[in-house]
């Protein structure tokens, strides 16, 4: 299909990649393109990171992701659900809802087998027919099958490198320069951004469950289930039915816990999918996009007049086509979503266009590091951020936000921050979602081909003073 071309990358895998004259893509006869820099140097990289599981996600890479789907409730939405159920798509309310429901009913379970046996001790000399051997058992099975149907990846497949909340990376990677054919990239500032020398003291607060948005419609399919959604399409209102991201797309969304009345900013709004998702909700927030490339503003303006009536628009949006690094506009939201610009893992082994494999744009983490120290001083006491990225890169992820809370706390120690830990409210989601839980500040959806969403990286921040 892809001829000579092909054969040139075919040791690596099959991997559907569209071809260009571009000659900055290659130097010298041998072309080496930026998708073959990009899946090689995750060989290298995320396989110490990963360890076992990189394999699993190498091949969630290579395979086509699923999708979600955002219903726009300025059409007849009740029909478009109708639609999607009878495609066997389910409203990730409702597998949210439900699996929480079976989540409260374990815990009740484990609190009255833990009960009975202390009754059982008590009153072992008296009356020993208080705990029923059968009865007990039973519970104890139900309890775990429970258990079994909400953990991704049992405890004796954690076998990923556990040191990865505290990452070294010059045991990862050594600070050479990575050298494929003649293509040369300088590592050397990217692998030594990540200064963990410096002991941060960041609180942490813990958040057990998920606030589901009543109004919020977004279907997916289940583990396993590799239906695709039908394309998008217009109703009679010259509106689109739904809209198609990425199912991880969501959670950054999902995690802020946005509030009726909010005034709520996407600092890096396009394409506009996030943005959409916050709208939707029909919070009566108010909201503040910003993107500062030209052909993606216009992007993200083109998807909020395909899917929300003009007037709605004007009430409550504020379009804002500046550089993220200098909004100066502190302490005046009250959340913020930091989906910044980043390699884009699974982008980067298919499309040689715009693809991050190259030097002018390796040192991406220091833009990184300014938009989400922007974005902590532009939130509210009280007000949350949430960062995000679709790499599975620790020093684009951790790394950011630790190197962020460093620089604030170093330059402004006025400013206090606390981390939430998300794994409690997002136990629900474990049917639907890989989750790596292992590092210190945020939490990882990881590709799986049985349920193929990610690579996702989102870590919520709150401003205490």
């Amino acid at each position: 299909m892809f001829g000579s071309n092909y054969r040139r990358i075919k040791s690596l895998s099959q991997i559907p990649t569209r071809f260009r004259s571009n000659n900055h893509f290659f130097k010298g006869k041998n072309k080496v393109y930026n998708t073959e820099l990009a899946l090689r140097h995750f060989d290298s990289f995320y396989s110490k990171i990963y360890g076992n599981q990189w394999q699993s996600i190498r091949l969630g890479l290579l395979s086509p992701k699923k999708y979600a789907a955002i219903v726009n409730n300025f059409v007849d939405f009740e029909s478009i659900e109708i639609e999607l159920r009878q495609l066997g798509a389910y409203n990730l309310r409702y597998i949210y809802d439900k699996n929480l429901r079976k989540i409260v009913k374990q815990l009740k379970q484990d609190e009255f087998i833990k009960s009975r046996n202390v009754m059982a001790v008590n009153n072992s000399n008296h009356n020993e027919s208080i705990v029923m051997p059968s009865e007990l058992e039973y519970t104890e099975s139900e309890t775990e099958n429970i258990e079994a149907f909400f953990t991704d990846v049992q405890e004796s497949e954690l076998e990923h490198n556990q040191a990865s909340m505290h990452l070294d990376l010059s045991e990862f990677v050594p600070v050479t320069e990575l050298k494929y054919r003649e293509e040369v990239i300088d590592d050397h500032e990217y692998f030594q951004f990540y200064d963990m020398n410096h002991e941060l003291h960041i609180d942490r607060v813990q958040q057990n469950e998920l606030e589901m948005p009543v109004l919020l419609n977004l279907y997916v399919f289940r583990r396993n289930d590799f239906t695709q959604f039908p394309a998008a399409r217009l109703c009679e209102s010259n509106l689109f039915n739904y809209y198609l991201i990425d199912g991880s797309s969501a959670l950054p969304v999902l995690i802020m816990d946005i509030k009726q009345g909010d005034f709520v900013a996407d600092f890096c709004a396009a394409p506009g999918g996030k943005s959409l998702l916050m709208y939707l909700q029909l919070k009566n927030c108010r909201l503040f996009l910003n993107e500062m490339s030209e052909s993606r503003f216009d992007r993200l303006k083109n998807v909020f007049r395909s899917f929300i009536p003009k007037d709605k628009i004007k009430d409550s949006i504020i379009f804002s086509h500046s550089d993220a690094n200098h909004l100066r506009q502190y302490d005046r939201f009250d959340k913020i979503l930091v989906d910044v610009p980043c390699t884009n893992d699974r982008h980067a082994i298919y499309v040689n266009e715009n693809n991050i494999f190259l030097n002018k744009t390796i040192l991406i983490p220091n833009k990184q590091l300014d938009i989400l120290c922007e974005a902590l001083k532009s939130v509210k006491i009280g007000g949350t951020v949430v960062y995000s990225t679709c790499s599975l890169s620790p020093i684009q992820n951790d790394g950011v936000v630790h190197m962020a809370l460093k620089r604030l706390q170093q330059q402004q120690p006025m400013l206090e921050f606390s981390i939430v830990d998300l794994k409690e409210s997002l136990r629900p989601f474990r049917t639907m979602f890989q989750f790596d839980f292992q590092f210190k500040y945020g939490t990882q959806v990881l590709p799986n081909i049985c349920t193929n969403f990610g690579p996702m990286y989102f870590c919520k921040i709150v401003r205490k003073a």
